[in-house]
């Protein structure tokens, strides 16, 4: 598990992606972009903890995440970035990249752990979405398919 406001870098994405036999080139525009900070296990169990903050990912490697032209990107926290972050005069500079300048998705609070288990880095994305009007965000069921 990541600690509270503990940022991983491109280098840490790029590490990760090997460990699981990929590379950068695996990830193609349109792609979704998924991490597991294990911050998520903190859910229900020490609620207080979860609820002061989260690991995330460094604003650099959101920089890499545009370019890389991924459409979604999820987490097992409520944050894609670091928070408190490094810079106290730029609260969540990744949700503002990525769906205020960018237009990418975020999917957060996401339980990774049936993945984990069985070794799935790569599947097929669904997303069921109740389709309120007007909204900005909604309740849904994922869906990795193999």
């Amino acid at each position: 598990m990541l600690e509270r406001s503990e940022e991983f870098s491109l280098a840490d994405i790029k590490a990760a992606l090997k460990k699981q036999g990929m590379s950068v080139a695996n990830i193609q525009p349109g792609d979704a972009l998924f991490y597991h900070t294990g911050w998520g296990s903190l859910w229900g169990k020490d609620n207080a903890k979860f609820n002061s903050g989260t690991p995330g990912m460094s604003d650099k490697a959101g920089d890499w995440v545009v370019e890389k032209q991924v459409v979604l990107v999820g987490t097992d926290n409520w944050a894609v970035e670091a928070i408190p972050g490094p810079d106290t005069n730029n609260f969540a500079p990744n949700h503002q990249k990525f769906l205020v300048e960018n237009g990418i998705y975020i999917m957060e609070n996401l339980d990774f752990s049936s993945l984990i288990a069985a070794r799935v880095y790569e599947f097929a994305f669904v997303f069921g979405a109740v389709p309120f009007k007007g909204a900005t965000g909604s309740p849904g069921r994922p869906f990795a398919i193999r």
